[in-house]
């Protein structure tokens, strides 16, 4: 996910509206680099009269890779072929409808093939990528949230957005700068064979490392499990404990949260149905509490918070607890304080009920969750296309 909000962040304008007027057939036309950072995807539909294209047939290939650390998730050699574009790209130099398929693949089930760079409809995070297009204009015009961006010598990837997941339609076109005149990321050529048909190749490129973190009490270990969410009411239990978080007062505005933590651990002996709850002892010490649930490796298995109404209500919120099947092993909760206190001081009660003593213990007491070892790891994302149009 974290290389889908990079390239997600190159096209991060949704925009409105767009315009496009065409000077006519073009000679060696260059596009400096490009990318979508500087304008984003825009919304195709101010022409009214569909699109007017100079080249009504395509034959190209796509050399696609991915590279995250060393090796390689994506590989590939993609093989498509274009069609008169059915959507809206008024006076656009070529505007051409898009059927690619993968015909070689040395990369890894992890690769993403992003529908504007590889022309393969599939997912681009909230929505599917259909419908796919190229297009080329002298200059274009996307209305975005910020105003409108003006691009010259741009070549660019259509698709539409197919939000039907959620219950939505199909809206578009949508349009993505892999090219223009000023940008960051790509390049783009259009070559007139002086016989009717057209030579145009591409570039684009980007790279970037993504970070990676370990801390001492929880840590997202990228386990495929489900997480465990907080329950609805307090439980009972035989094993508990008490506890305290300090509030600080920030001025004049009131109470806050803590940056420090407290951990108590148990263990189970054999597989059990244990609840979890943390509730307040008093009414000038009560505050929003929360917890998380975590292996004996400080991994993440869940978290409650807001889950019943406290004993003695903060000035805010709820109490949190849990209920959850857990194998034999260790384990720790760890309490934090989200504020809303009515003192200096959040004071609390943990109570734990399984089948047999879990061995409830204060392991950690006002500790913060610091990071102790991080990583970082390089990727770098290139595409060369090329076609011949006709």
């Amino acid at each position: 996910m974290r290389s889908f909000l990079h390239l997600m962040a190159l096209g991060a304008v949704v925009a409105l509206a767009t315009a496009c007027d065409d000077d006519g057939k073009t000679d060696d036309t260059g596009a400096g680099d490009g990318g979508a950072a500087d304008g984003g995807a825009g919304d195709g539909g101010s022409g009214d009269g569909g699109s007017t294209s100079l080249y009504s047939q395509a034959t190209g290939t796509i050399d696609y890779t991915w590279q995250v650390g060393d090796g390689y998730d994506c590989d590939a050699t993609i093989e498509f072929t274009g069609t008169p574009y059915a959507g809206d790209c008024e006076d656009c130099t070529f505007a051409l409808g898009v059927d690619a398929s993968i015909t070689e693949d040395n990369g890894t089930a992890d690769c993403w093939y992003y529908p504007p760079l590889t022309l393969i409809e599939g997912s681009m995070g909230w929505f599917d990528a259909t419908d796919m297009a190229i297009a080329y204009a002298p200059s274009f015009t996307i209305a975005g949230y910020y105003g409108n961006y003006d691009y010259s010598n741009v070549f660019m990837a259509g698709y539409y957005q197919d939000w039907s997941y959620w219950g939505y339609g199909s809206y578009g076109p949508y349009w993505w700068p892999i090219a223009y005149d000023g940008g960051s990321y790509g390049t783009f050529s259009l070559t007139d064979n002086g016989d009717g048909t057209a030579d145009i190749a591409w570039s684009w490129t980007t790279s970037w490392y993504d970070y990676d973190y370990t801390y001492s009490l929880v840590n997202q270990c990228g386990t495929d499990d489900y997480y465990l969410y907080g329950g609805y009411y307090a439980y009972g239990g035989s094993y508990t404990g008490t506890g305290s978080i300090d509030c600080y007062y920030y001025k004049g505005y009131g109470y806050f949260g803590s940056y420090y933590m407290d951990v108590w651990s148990f263990s189970l002996s054999a597989d059990d149905t244990v609840s979890i709850t943390v509730d307040t002892v008093a009414e000038d010490t009560a505050f929003d509490s929360y917890f998380y649930l975590t292996d004996d490796e400080a991994c993440y298995l869940g978290g409650a918070d807001d889950s019943f109404d406290c004993t003695y209500p903060p000035t805010d919120y709820q109490c949190p607890s849990m209920q959850a099947e857990l194998a034999a092993g260790d384990y720790n909760v760890v309490v934090g304080n989200y504020g809303s206190c009515w003192t200096g001081t959040g004071e609390y009660q943990i109570v734990i009920d399984a089948s047999s003593d879990p061995g409830l213990e204060l392991t950690g007491d006002d500790v913060a969750n610091e990071v102790v070892d991080s990583s970082s790891i390089f990727n770098e994302v290139t595409v060369t296309g090329s076609a011949t149009l006709q």
